[in-house]
């Protein structure tokens, strides 16, 4: 029996898709790259037989078989590849493209591939395009090898584990982007490369040869890699024909400027790193800061985490209490979030119901509905007021000036910049001398 399943055309896609999304555009499912690349939530077939032509190019240069696997040697580490020292300033993937052709290709690249894959992939995939293209105009042999590395730029100190998964997911990307080779750094890197840690990366290889079935192409009709590769690929080359115009202070500062946002939205939590400015745990550490290690988007939470922690060793850790009251559910939403901004600076805190408790903490975060602020709020942050050691006290919620009155020193809230809630937070977690507050007996 054969089972006959008929094209759904772009219109009845676009039908379904906005009854979902209601009253909401339908644009806000683009996935926006870059100021120059966008992908649409949808492809349609118009959209492919205007980029066939490249697509063909691309598919003729690719090689036929899975990436080899290249093992992690610490020879890798001593100076970052052009690719990679591009990607260190934090510039997005056609500023990495388009700096990468003005300069020129060589017959080897080496490039890094971080945790996003249907981009990576479509980077090393419009890489290969656009370096065929660059020798061929220079009357040079159009081959040449792509070294697939996972990004050292992505990796973490704190949480160490979630690197192995950015590794793999990296490694992903360079299996349906093509790389000639792929070598995955040890997840144990920043902290010495152990051996377990170098048998695990290669093991990631081996699994998704063998257990991932990823040697064949496994991409192949994929349409919205297509779709991004060819948009890359452009965008790219076009900038890279403006940068060629230009000079070398051209580049530079286009970089600087991408890459200056690329750390703001890490500050900010725009972009996630999970186990650093997300889901953090307050027990990892990262240890003393390094101020001339190659950039890494971690480095900023690093480095705030860092002194924290010196602090916590001259000093203690200051006891901090998520006091909550009101409604229940929206008083758990906001401990849980506060507790989640101090993790991501290795700041632990205790949830408890009763003011008696909280009057022994340094640091008191109300976590409460908006609601009870007005009413409860103020009698608590008043009640603490009045204690023999008064606790610093913030509220887990939207700014009001009526309770900054009441003996509350700030707020946090998911409107403000991540990092700079934290700080807050933990500067609010010490007295002038770094100690923790006490009541005398």
């Amino acid at each position: 029996m054969t089972l006959d399943f008929p094209a759904v055309s772009t219109d009845a896609w676009r039908a379904a898709l906005q009854k979902e999304l209601g009253d909401q555009p339908i644009d806000r499912l683009t996935w926006q790259i870059g100021p120059d690349v966008s992908l649409p939530p949808f492809v349609r077939a118009d959209d492919l037989a205007e980029h066939a032509p490249l697509l063909r190019r691309i598919a003729a240069l690719l090689p036929p078989h899975a990436p080899a696997l290249a093992p992690w040697t610490e020879a890798l580490e001593t100076a970052p590849s052009q690719a990679e020292a591009l990607e260190e300033t934090g510039a997005n993937a056609v500023d990495v493209l388009a700096a990468l052709v003005a300069h020129g290709a060589g017959v080897e690249i080496v490039a890094p591939v971080g945790p996003n894959v249907l981009l990576g992939a479509a980077t090393l995939r419009a890489l290969r395009l656009l370096a065929a293209r660059v020798r061929t105009d220079a009357g040079l042999d159009p081959a040449v090898r792509i070294q697939a590395v996972t990004s050292r730029f992505w990796m973490t100190k704190a949480a160490p584990h979630t690197n192995l998964l950015r590794a793999t997911l990296g490694a992903v990307a360079a299996f349906l982007g093509r790389a000639d080779t792929l070598t995955v750094r040890p997840h144990d890197l920043l902290a010495g490369a152990s051996a377990h840690g170098q048998r695990i990366a290669e093991n990631v290889h081996h699994l998704l040869v063998h257990e991932g079935l990823l040697a064949e192409d496994a991409a192949q009709n994929a349409y919205a890699l297509d779709l991004l590769t060819a948009r890359l690929a452009r965008a790219a080359w076009k900038k890279a024909q403006h940068l060629r115009a230009e000079n070398e202070d051209l580049i530079l500062k286009s970089l600087q400027d991408n890459g200056l946002a690329a750390f703001t939205a890490v500050a900010t939590g725009k972009t996630r790193l999970v186990g650093t400015n997300a889901y953090a745990s307050a027990d990892d550490v990262v240890g003393p800061f390094d101020a001339v290690e190659r950039p890494r988007l971690a480095r900023l939470f690093e480095q705030a985490r860092a002194a924290v922690e010196a602090a916590r060793a001259e000093h203690g850790t200051p006891k901090i209490a998520l006091l909550r009251f009101g409604d229940a559910a929206m008083s758990t939403a906001r401990a849980t979030f506060a507790r989640g901004i101090l993790a991501t600076l290795g700041l632990p805190a205790d949830e408890t119901a009763s003011v008696e408790e909280a009057e022994n903490a340094r640091l008191v975060i109300l976590c409460a509905d908006d609601a009870s602020y007005p009413t409860e709020g103020r009698q608590i942050a008043r009640s603490l007021a009045s204690s023999c050691a008064p606790p610093t006290v913030f509220v887990a919620g939207p700014e009001d000036a009526a309770l900054r009155g009441s003996n509350v020193h700030g707020f946090v809230n998911a409107r403000m910049p991540l990092l700079k809630a934290a700080q807050s937070l933990a500067d609010a977690a010490f007295d002038a001398h770094g100690a923790p507050g006490a009541c005398a007996i």
